[in-house]
C-alpha cells in the first residue's frame, strides 16, 4: 500500500535577486512497512525534504501524495489534524516536555488530539521499548537512549500512519543506535506505517529497507550502500 508519493516535487527559495533550488526535481514513492534512509550531507535539501513530506511547507512544483490526498489542496485545519493524527515526529533532541514525566508526555498528546488518554496504549508502548518501569521518571533522569525510546513511543502513540525521524540516533553510541533502529524497524515491518530516517549514521543503513542520498538538491536511489559504510 502507498503512504506517500512525490511527483516531480521541487522547492525553490528566493533570496535577494537569486533564486535558490534547494530540492531539484523528484519523483518519490513510499510504502507500507518500509523503513526508508535519507541521507547526504549538511545543507544538501535533507531538511527540506522532510518538511515537505510533513506538509509544512509546500513544493514550488509537483505534487505531493499522502494516502491519495494532495497535500497542497488540504486547508490549514486540514493540514494540522493531518499531523496530529496521521504524521508522527522523532528529532535527534528527542523533545519530550521537561517537566512532564515519561507517562504524562501522551496525556499531553491527548489534549492535542481531544482523545481519551488510554493507559493500556501507553504502557504497551513503553514495554515493547524497554522502559516501563521509566514511566514516572522526567527526561532529566533518563539516559540518552531511553529518551529517544520514549519519544519513539509518543511519536507511535496516535498511530501514525508515517514517521518522520530527524538523526534519531545522534549522540547515542553504537548499542544504544541499535536498539533505537531495532525498535523502529519492529514497529514499521508488517503494519500499515511507513518509517523515514533522516541520518549522518551509516551505521543505520543495513536495517533499512531502501536508501536515498540527497547531493546538492539532487534524490538518488542507492543500490550499494556498501561503500557509504
Amino acid at each position: 500500500m502507498k503512504i506517500l508519493e512525490l511527483k516531480n516535487v521541487y522547492k525553490e527559495f528566493v533570496d535577494g535577486n537569486h533564486t535558490i533550488t534547494a530540492l531539484k526535481p523528484t519523483n518519490l514513492q513510499i510504502n507500507a512497512g518500509e523503513v526508508i534512509a535519507i541521507i547526504g550531507p549538511s545543507g544538501s535539501g535533507k531538511s527540506t525534504l522532510l518538511t515537505l513530506m510533513a506538509g509544512l511547507q509546500k513544493p514550488t512544483g509537483g505534487r505531493i501524495e499522502f494516502l491519495e490526498k494532495d497535500l497542497a489542496k488540504l486547508t490549514p485545519k486540514e493540514n494540522n489534524e493531518l499531523r496530529l493524527h496521521q504524521i508522527g515526529f522523532v528529532l535527534q533532541s528527542s523533545n519530550l516536555v521537561p517537566f512532564l514525566r515519561v507517562k504524562e508526555q501522551f496525556q499531553l498528546v491527548d489534549l492535542m488530539i481531544k482523545e481519551d488518554y488510554s493507559v493500556e496504549q501507553a504502557n504497551h508502548l513503553l514495554a515493547t521499548m524497554g522502559i516501563l518501569q521509566r514511566k514516572n521518571l522526567y527526561p532529566s533522569e533518563l539516559s540518552g537512549g531511553e529518551r529517544q525510546r520514549a519519544a519513539i513511543c509518543r511519536a507511535l502513540y496516535p498511530k501514525p500512519r508515517l514517521l518522520l525521524t530527524d538523526e534519531p540516533t545522534a549522540n547515542l553510541d553504537t548499542k544504544k543506535s541499535r536498539e533505537v533502529i531495532s525498535l523502529l524497524v519492529r514497529k514499521t515491518k508488517g503494519t500499515n506505517r511507513a518509517t523515514i530516517i533522516v541520518t549522518h549514521d551509516t551505521r543505520l543503513l543495513s536495517y533499512c529497507d531502501r536508501v536515498f542520498q540527497i547531493i546538492d538538491g539532487y534524490v538518488e536511489e542507492v543500490v550499494d550502500t556498501k561503500n557509504l559504510s
